[in-house]
């Protein structure tokens, strides 16, 4: 079977998780168990997800020049993915997502 040809136009974050215990109530500081960082986005997803199949994937995107940017593009290359249509711009930062994680069963109540 041969490998399908997919274009990916879509978004490139670097997602920040922050464990906590509960939710924080408006104008509370909690103290978080742990962060991770990882890449993410709903295009930078998608491009990973197809390239893990098989796919020969080729992604249109931009990121800043920063740190987030650099770690990102590494990651891609990794995936065997054409990143040469991911614009890198000094004028912009790379989007950032913060995702909570609660661990409280009643987290969210």
């Amino acid at each position: 079977m041969s490998s399908k040809s997919i274009v990916v136009l879509g978004s490139l974050n670097q997602d920040l998780v922050l464990r906590l215990d509960r939710v924080p109530q408006p104008g509370e500081t909690l103290a978080g168990k742990d962060i991770s960082y990882g890449n993410g986005g709903k295009g930078c997803n998608q491009a990973v997800s197809c390239a893990r199949m098989g796919g020969n994937v080729a992604f249109i995107g931009r990121i800043g020049d920063d740190t987030y940017g650099k770690v990102i593009m590494e990651d891609l290359k990794k995936e065997n993915m054409d990143v040469s249509s991911i614009r890198v711009s000094a004028k912009t930062a790379t989007g950032v997502a913060f995702i909570l994680v609660c661990y409280a069963i009643n987290a969210l109540t």
